[in-house]
C-alpha cells in the first residue's frame, strides 16, 4: 500500500536528484537510522535522520533534525555509498564506489556518529584498481556476515550485472580480494545492479535483493550453513560501570580490554576514549558534566561494542 509519494517532505525540503536511502543502524544503538545521499547543483549531499524511536518499535525520523555529514573530497555525483564500521571502532565508515574509475574509496571516521571527520585511508580498497573499470564499473556494495561466523563478507553486485561474494579484506591492504563465490548459477541478473541485505525468511542468516535497470527485484535466498560459534566468552549480561546513578565518580570495570568513551545522547563526545583493562577498576571523574543521561561505549576488535546507559545526579 503506497503510503507517500514524498516521504518527510524530502523533494521540496532539500532539492536533491539522485537520492539514494540506506538504513543503518548509525549511533550503535540497536535502531535502523536512515542515510540519504543526493545531489544538489552538482555537489553530494549526505543527509542522516537518526531514528529517535526505542528498538523494535516504528521508526520515527525527523527531516529537522536531520544531520549533515561531510562530503568526502573524491565523493562526486553517481558514486555509490555505503555506511559500515569498516576497522570494528563502533563508530561508522564509508565505502564509497566511484562510477568513473570502478575502485572503491576507504574513509575512515576519526570523528563521531553525529560529528563525523572523514578521513581518506585507502583510493583501491580491496586491491580493485581502474584496470578494472570497463569490466565491472560501479559496484553495489554488501557488508554482511552471510553464514554467522561473526565475520563479514563482502558482496560486490556490478554495473556490468556480475555479482560477487568475497572474505572482507584488510581495509588498508593493497591485495587482490580473495573470491568465495561468483554466483554463476543465477546467470546475469541484469544491468546496474543494486544489492540491498535483509533476513527474508526468518533463518538468522541475511539474504539479498537485486534490483536492475531492466525493472524488477530478484530474490537470492541464502542457502549458506549456518555457522555455530563455540567456545567464546559470553558478552556481558550485567552492568560493568557503576555507581549508576553517580554524582561524580564512576568505576568501570570492563569485561574485555579496550577503550571507553562517554556520549551524549545525541552522540557528541563528552569525555574522550581512554584505554581500559579487563576486571580492572578505572575511575573516571564525571563532576563538570551537567545532570543528566549518558552513554558510556566500549570498543575492542573482536568484540561486539557495548553501551551502558549512565545517569548524572548530583
Amino acid at each position: 500500500m503506497l503510503i507517500t509519494t514524498d516521504y518527510l517532505g524530502l523533494s521540496k525540503s532539500l532539492s536533491l536528484i539522485n537520492v539514494v536511502p540506506s538504513f543503518v543502524d548509525v549511533d550503535a544503538n540497536g535502531s535502523m537510522d536512515l542515510v540519504i545521499t543526493g545531489t544538489a547543483t552538482q555537489a553530494v549531499n549526505i543527509r542522516v535522520l537518526l531514528n529517535s524511536a526505542a528498538k523494535g518499535a516504528a521508526v520515527q525520523y525527523n527531516l529537522a533534525g536531520a544531520i549533515r555529514w561531510p562530503t568526502p573530497d573524491l565523493m562526486t555525483p553517481l558514486d555509490l555509498l555505503t555506511v559500515t564500521d569498516v576497522d570494528r571502532d563502533g563508530k561508522p565508515d564509508l565505502l564509497i564506489s566511484r562510477y568513473n574509475f570502478g575502485t572503491i574509496l576507504y574513509y575512515r571516521n576519526a570523528g563521531t556518529a553525529t560529528s563525523p571527520t572523514f578521513q581518506l585511508q585507502n583510493q583501491t580498497f580491496g586491491g580493485i584498481t581502474t584496470d578494472d573499470f570497463v569490466y565491472a564499473k560501479a559496484r553495489s556494495i554488501v557488508v554482511a556476515d552471510l553464514n554467522g561466523d561473526q565475520k563479514n563478507e563482502l558482496v560486490l553486485a556490478a554495473t556490468n550485472g556480475t555479482i560477487k561474494v568475497y572474505q572482507f579484506p584488510d581495509p588498508t591492504s593493497q591485495s587482490p580480494l580473495t573470491l568465495i563465490d561468483s554466483l554463476s548459477s543465477i546467470g546475469l541478473p541484469g544491468m546496474g545492479l543494486i544489492a540491498a541485505p535483509a533476513d527474508l525468511d526468518g533463518d538468522q542468516l541475511p539474504d539479498l535483493m537485486l534490483g536492475s535497470i531492466a525493472g524488477g527485484l530478484r530474490y537470492l535466498k541464502n542457502t549458506s550453513k549456518k555457522v555455530v560459534v563455540t567456545g567464546v566468552q559470553e558478552e556481558p549480561t550485567g552492568p560493568w560501570a557503576f555507581p549508576n546513578p553517580t554524582d561524580r565518580y564512576l568505576t568501570i570495570r570492563p569485561p574485555f580490554t579496550g577503550h571507553a568513551e562517554l556520549l551524549s545522547l545525541s552522540g557528541q563526545t563528552m569525555l574522550p576514549a581512554q584505554s581500559v583493562t579487563v576486571d580492572t577498576d578505572t575511575i573516571i571523574d564525571l563532576g563538570t558534566l551537567p545532570d543528566g543521561t549518558y552513554l558510556l561505549r566500549l570498543m575492542a576488535e573482536n568484540h561486539p561494542t557495548q553501551v551502558q546507559k549512565v545517569v548524572v545526579w548530583k
